[in-house]
């Protein structure tokens, strides 16, 4: 794509692509790079500072990341991509205030000239043989995605089984990515409790993990709100239990429907399903979402129940899953680690084989879930240690 934008005589938009790839910035963030952003190698200061770096979210822009945190200093370390760094240094050179932005063009210009190549690289063929993409042919979504979206495998399976197995709900998507078009007119059925039409999207009944956090949180002063459960041994044990109390949880009670237009109000503060103007769409998702519930077969387990094999694996390996059945996939012991006497793994053993026999047993499970319990706090806040 950078090749395809050159060949346009779009040399530095080709440069913010090359940047935004190899730092993994959003390309909101690459276009603002200014002079003061790229910071030369310091001689005889160390290894960390001996190649270009780019700092972003810098104290002087006043915006920190989604972390609270300032200067975050990405370097061009690798071999293969270090000369995208010395190419972003002599063009910041080349400007005299540090405030002045590397690229001089709008992210909605880059935006118009990205779909502009990528669809001459389509139409052209130019990616053929591309160890990116790993397609020999441009001829459809499939070889630049590398998959089908069509679910052969499910259609194969319900032939054998003579099963209902839904197939995967997938969408081309390549042309609406390239124009910004919706590429899903009919509803996705999220779960068993939420039902996304686009724009809209409605929510029912309790809502876990709910709210509306300030930007840095949990935080020293954060005591408020909790979470509802904790998940011991995979059995939930709430900490709440009447209404009142669940408003100080992290939770939201939506009943028979909250509604929201994700387009409008992405961050889900507006609630529509009281505006009489929306009564008729509320009433036709919420039958919408009984329906597919019906349609839809009945969500599988996920593993719940313990599985010994996950700490059996350790014993062998020192590594926890999650591929229990993949033995060929583990090295027999890290490097560097020492491995347990037998003694002592037979032991271990013993004490894992102990604890997965209680743990299967339901009644015993629940009494250690309890005496786990019995040792927590109600207070699932922040605790700041005292200077």
């Amino acid at each position: 794509m950078a090749m395809q934008l050159l060949g346009q005589g779009k040399t530095l938009m080709a440069l913010m692509l090359l940047v935004a790839f190899e730092m993994y910035l959003r390309p909101g963030e690459a276009v603002e790079l200014c002079k003061r952003h790229v910071v030369a190698p310091v001689r005889m200061a160390g290894k960390q500072y001996s190649t270009i770096h780019v700092v972003i979210r810098d104290q002087a822009g006043l915006r920190p990341d989604k972390t609270g945190t300032f200067d975050n200093s990405l370097p061009f370390d690798k071999a293969k991509t270090e000369w995208i760094g010395d190419v972003l240094l002599r063009k910041a050179k080349d400007l005299k205030k540090k405030g002045d932005r590397i690229f001089n063009f709008s992210l909605d210009d880059f935006r118009k000239s990205f779909a502009k190549a990528s669809m001459s690289t389509v139409s052209s063929g130019r990616l053929l043989r591309s160890p990116v993409l790993g397609a020999f042919a441009l001829q459809s979504e499939r070889s630049i995605a590398g998959v089908d979206h069509f679910d052969f495998g499910a259609a194969e399976a319900n032939k054998v089984f003579s099963a209902s197995i839904p197939p995967v709900s997938s969408r081309l998507q390549w042309q609406h990515i390239l124009h910004g078009t919706n590429g899903r007119a009919d509803s996705l059925h999220l779960s068993t409790s939420s039902l996304l039409p686009w724009p809209y999207k409605l929510l029912t009944g309790g809502q876990n993990y709910s709210f509306w956090p300030g930007p840095l949180w949990p935080n020293c002063s954060s005591t408020l709100p909790q979470f509802p459960f904790v998940d011991i041994f995979a059995e939930k044990v709430f900490f709440f239990e009447g209404e009142s109390d669940l408003k100080n949880a992290v939770y939201h009670d939506c009943g028979a429907g909250c509604l929201y237009n994700v387009e409008t109000d992405p961050g889900e503060h507006r609630d529509l399903s009281s505006n009489p103007e929306y009564a008729g769409l509320l009433a036709s998702l919420q039958h919408e979402l009984s329906d597919l519930n019906v349609k839809t077969p009945s969500e599988p387990g996920y593993g719940n129940e313990p599985a010994v094999k996950v700490c059996l694996q350790a014993l062998k390996t020192s590594t926890y899953g999650p591929f229990v059945d993949a033995d060929l996939f583990y090295t027999e012991w890290p490097n560097g680690e020492q491995r347990p006497s037998p003694e002592r793994a037979a032991k271990d053993f013993k004490e894992i084989m102990t604890l997965h026999k209680m743990l299967s047993n339901k009644t015993s499970r629940a009494m250690m879930t309890r005496e786990l319990y019995s040792q927590m706090t109600v207070d699932s806040g922040t605790t700041c240690s005292e200077k």
